[in-house]
């Protein structure tokens, strides 16, 4: 009788165990999608901010090319911006803007591909796009 009973507290402790992991597993896999989706937002808001700034060149659209003409190389460190969150996470945002072109309604202008990347691992977070035309 008490080998049976022994075995049965050992497979009771044995189940028990395996909650337990399982439900640390949950939570910890819980934290790193917070974290996860704080880092996004973060990039989102960065790449937001950038894109109404770069939308507000409209009004000084000659000197558009000096502020972000040369912010395309994800790999050299003067050819790209570094903004930190307010989380302080470092990220970092390259601009590519194209030729003047014909946009819509035959106004020109330029369009801009905002990519915003983790500094970490260089992971892209996000991307936006916009197009600036000259206000006069």
């Amino acid at each position: 009788m008490a080998t049976g009973q022994t075995i049965l507290t050992i497979g009771a402790l044995i189940i028990f165990g395996i909650i337990a992991m399982n439900v640390r597993s949950l939570y910890v896999q819980s934290i790193v999608h917070r974290v996860d989706d704080q880092t996004t937002s973060s990039a989102m808001s960065i790449g937001w901010t950038i894109a109404e700034e770069i939308q507000s060149y409209a009004f000084n659209y000659d000197s558009l090319d000096a502020a972000f003409g040369g912010l395309n190389n994800l790999n050299d460190s003067l050819s790209r911006m570094e903004i930190r969150s307010q989380i302080n996470e470092l990220f970092y945002v390259t601009v590519d803007l194209s030729a003047e072109k014909e946009l819509i309604h035959n106004q020109f202008g330029k369009t801009a591909t905002i990519r915003v990347y983790r500094s970490e691992d260089l992971a892209l977070k996000t991307e936006y796009r916009t197009a600036v035309v000259e206000l006069q």
